[in-house]
Formats: structure tokens, C-alpha cells, sequence
């Protein structure tokens, strides 16, 4: 969570900022997963091949996720997903029906 003590942020400003905060995080983990599975193709080559700046132990524990089955078939059905998609949803994390509502009330 937001480390107070580091940071003022005054109250009306928190929600944007733990939503923007999260989605830069989320950006940066597919970033760094689509660098280095892009270039390195096996899992040693990725043990071998860890950023500096990522200690070994969560670095191992990202490898174990993205490499799994579980990941595998997730990614592969959200792609399917996306490809099938004859209207792609650019609302961001709204849905249609609350965008649609918006626009009715506005």
C-alpha cells in the first residue's frame, strides 16, 4: 500500500494515484516479460539473463508464473479472446452499459 510517510498526497488525489500506480506496475511487468521471453527462449536462459535490478528470488518466482500451464493457457485464451473480438473495447475499465449510461446522463 501507499507508503504515507513518503509521500503527501491529499485525499481527493489517492484513488487516481493507487489506479495509475498500479497500472504503470502492470505495464512494466508485460514490458519486461515480452523483452525477455522475446529474447530468451528457455528457462535457463532466462535464469541466466535476470535484470540487475530484480532480486533472484522474485525473479524465480515470475519465471514459475509466466512459464506455468496455468499462465500459458491464460495468455493463450486472452489472445484468442482478443482476435475474435469484432469491436475491440477502448472504455478502459468501464463497461459499455456504464459508458453508455454516462453519455445518457451527460
Amino acid at each position: 500500500m501507499m507508503n504515507q510517510k513518503k509521500f503527501s498526497i491529499p485525499t481527493r488525489g489517492e484513488a487516481y494515484v493507487i489506479k495509475s500506480t498500479g497500472n504503470k506496475w502492470k505495464d512494466y511487468k508485460c514490458d519486461l516479460k515480452n523483452v525477455y521471453t522475446t529474447k530468451y527462449k528457455t528457462k535457463d536462459a532466462l535464469l541466466r539473463n535476470r535484470p540487475s535490478h530484480i532480486p533472484r528470488d522474485q525473479w524465480t518466482g515470475l519465471l514459475s508464473y509466466w512459464l506455468s500451464d496455468k499462465a500459458k493457457k491464460r495468455t493463450q485464451a486472452n489472445r484468442n479472446n482478443r482476435s475474435n473480438q469484432k469491436m475491440p473495447h477502448i472504455g478502459g475499465s468501464k463497461s459499455i452499459a456504464a459508458l453508455m449510461d454516462e453519455k445518457v446522463t451527460v
